[in-house]
């Protein structure tokens, strides 16, 4: 008899808790240990006057956006996000002229130098961010005005039943979205025998370097990529 596959999902609030509960839906057995934790931050904002468009690379900034008590004052300039879950996030906000890009960063910076080339796009995210959009967006002749409204805290240690699963050898493999996230759970997870199912290959290389050798990696760094990539992985294992 088969023992249903484990895996931990590493995603932030409130997106693991979804992604959690798609994957128990098809009869995973999920452990949600968020890696990172959002923090809102105060920032000083342009003005909607002094820029032509809105960046949009992960839906927390619009949590930062209100938070800055901001949001409306963008709501009619157009927005460009990276993916549909974001660019629907911004829908759902108020913006009503928004497109996304079907793939990271560099897929991004393609739409919007397509679509407004030369342009003054603000762009509010995270502390620290993984891409350079900016530089991206140079070739198109955009100027890019960066600010942060979001961070997020790494986890200091993982839960105790989480660690006591861990070296039972209960849990099969884990869910990382991140760089940033990789390498704070190798840290904390040491080098765990279980499989680590990754968004992207570069993340992938952060695990490598850290000594993990059973990776698998998405075929597109999507949210759907990473749901088909843990339940190829979850009917792999037979117990």
């Amino acid at each position: 008899m088969s023992t249903p596959c484990r895996l931990i999902m590493t995603r932030a609030l409130p997106e693991a808790v979804q992604s959690a509960a798609r994957l128990e839906a098809l009869g995973l057995v999920i452990d949600i240990v968020p890696i990172l934790e959002q923090e809102l931050l105060k920032a000083g904002l342009p003005a909607a006057g002094e820029v032509t468009s809105i960046a949009l690379t992960s839906q927390n900034a619009l949590a930062g956006l209100k938070y800055n008590r901001a949001l409306e004052d963008y709501l009619a300039l157009p927005l460009f996000a990276v993916g549909e879950k974001s660019g629907r996030a911004a829908l759902d906000a108020g913006f009503s002229m928004v497109e996304w890009s079907d793939g990271g960063v560099g897929a991004l910076a393609h739409l919007i130098g397509q679509r407004q080339p030369g342009s003054a796009v603000f762009y509010p995210g995270a502390e620290t961010v993984s891409g350079d959009l900016e530089a991206l967006l140079t070739p198109f002749g955009c100027k890019v005005t960066r600010v942060p409204v979001y961070r997020m805290r790494g986890l200091e240690a993982l839960p105790k039943d989480i660690s006591t699963l861990l070296a039972a050898g209960v849990i099969d493999g884990a869910l990382i979205y991140s760089q940033r996230a990789a390498s704070i759970f190798a840290g904390l997870a040491g080098n765990a025998d279980i499989e680590m199912l990754c968004l992207s290959e570069t993340i992938g290389q952060v695990l490598l370097r850290a000594g993990y050798s059973r990776i698998s990696l998405a075929d597109f760094p999507s949210e759907e990529a990473m749901m088909a990539l843990a339940l190829s992985f979850a009917r792999g294992q037979i117990r």
